[in-house]
């Protein structure tokens, strides 16, 4: 049982995903660039800003254009360190009762871990604005991945200390969820209101989307009593999931290939009162995937009964269970979690007591971001508050910091990069810390972007 636990504990690790795809510039100013982003940026922040004119007429980005994310609420890089990498000698961690106990202090009042993993690649961007139509028109094609989990206390109890006789384990709080999709986009940004300074500008974003694979887990609710025979338990719980055939055996890979098919949107509004002010508001991924391939669900109310944890045979009757009560079933709707993104950003270099000491483009930003639940996908709303400074010292080099507050952590992130006439190379990281390898850390990310101009 402790083998299987632990296969499942690193599956939860490792698998990558995303909520929102950002670029570089966005990652590192925090993500506060909903008001003032532009061009590829708008694409994955705030639609409406397409409708304002950057540097040039055309930008276009393709591969590499990634991003990568992880953020946990419990454990830092310094406590992974300590307690799950062998000693200095290389040789195995042996962890003491004090070891396990301090580990599980962890949690303090929180009884389960959740972690959050983001990843996406951006195979193709466009975006183009034309002043004389007072608007801007995208394309892209982006794959996006994301996934969260939320691992009870009680399991890692389990784990550490093994099946301690006459222990209850509670699994209320195991949950889970993950979704791989690729997204064909189009969009417009267009000026509704343009008078001497004072703009105001709509955009909408629709997608066309090809569902890859999903998994959840929810509604559960089992334990596990152990005695001096056996382990004894309650298992409650409903699991959804699908996949595409090129996972099967002997079957070759197709691009567009997917087990569903959705739709969602994106829609943002833009206003500048003046060339110090902005504002900026948008919603994201309003949409839905209907799985329509290889979807299936299990739901188990039973309970089970092992013998002898190091006998693999024990587990053959959960295998069967599960098997048993997989069904098939079709048109099964997953509701995408939406993000709202409202904030405002100010020039200071514009600012006319600042203007004659700074020459400089200086921009600071304030964004506050919630994404919200989905049945199948989110099972609470998370909130983030970020702020996030851009300045180019030189037009070629580029400087952005930004702070991120959030359940998880709070992080500066930086970036920088190289920026010419005919070609950008952005790079973010999320939390600064990295930079120094931070024992604190408890969230990582990187991203890189390039697009060319013209």
């Amino acid at each position: 049982m402790l083998k299987i636990l632990l296969i499942i504990f690193i599956n939860f690790y490792i698998v990558i995903a995303q909520i929102n795809f950002n670029t570089a510039k966005i990652v590192a100013s925090g993500n506060s660039s909903v008001a003032f982003s532009r061009g590829i940026e708008s694409i994955q922040n705030n639609p409406s800003n397409l409708a304002f004119f950057d540097k040039k007429n055309w930008e276009i980005s393709f591969l590499p254009q990634i991003n990568l994310n992880f953020q946990n609420s419990i454990f830092s890089y310094g406590e992974y360190k300590k307690y799950f990498i062998g000693n200095a000698d290389k040789s195995p961690k042996h962890l003491s009762d004090k070891d396990k106990n301090d580990i599980l202090s962890l949690f303090n009042s929180q009884e389960y871990e959740e972690i959050f993993l983001n990843s996406s690649i951006g195979i193709l961007n466009i975006s183009s604005n034309f002043k004389e139509l007072k608007g801007g028109f995208c394309i892209s094609i982006n794959e996006r991945l994301y996934n969260f989990n939320s691992i009870p206390k009680e399991a890692f109890r389990l784990i550490l200390f093994g099946n301690t006789l006459n222990t209850n384990y509670k699994f209320n709080d195991l949950n889970g969820s993950g979704i791989w999709f690729r997204e064909y986009s189009i969009g417009y940004g267009f000026q509704l209101y343009n008078k001497n300074i004072s703009k105001i500008a709509f955009g909408i974003i629709l997608k066309y989307l090809n569902g890859m694979g999903y998994y959840s887990i929810y509604n559960t609710n089992s334990n596990f009593l152990t005695t001096d025979s056996s382990i004894n338990g309650n298992m409650n719980v409903k699991i959804n999931y699908a996949f595409p055939n090129f996972f099967e055996e002997g079957n070759k890979y197709s691009f567009f290939e997917s087990s569903g098919k959705g739709q969602s949107f994106d829609i943002g509004l833009s206003y500048i009162p003046n060339d110090i002010f902005s504002f900026g508001a948008s919603i994201q991924d309003l949409g839905y995937i209907i799985w329509k391939k290889n979807s299936y669900e299990i739901e188990i109310d039973t309970t089970s009964e092992i013998k002898n944890i190091f006998e693999e045979d024990e587990y053959k009757p959960l295998k069967d269970l599960f098997n048993n009560h997989k069904n098939e079933i079709y048109n099964n709707k997953t509701i995408l979690p939406y993000t709202v993104k409202i904030g405002f950003a100010i020039n200071i270099n514009k600012i006319s007591s600042i203007s004659e000491i700074i020459s400089f483009p200086v921009i600071l930003g304030f964004q506050y971001s919630q994404i919200n639940k989905s049945k199948q996908l989110l099972n609470r709303n998370y909130n983030f508050i970020s702020l996030g400074l851009d300045l180019v010292l030189l037009k070629w080099l580029p400087i952005r910091f930004g702070y991120t507050h959030s359940k998880f952590s709070s992080d500066f992130s930086f970036g920088t990069g190289i920026n010419t006439t005919i070609f950008d190379l952005d790079i973010a990281l999320s939390n600064l810390q990295l930079l120094f390898l931070s024992k604190s850390i408890k969230t990582f990310g990187i991203t890189i972007s390039t697009k060319f101009l013209f």
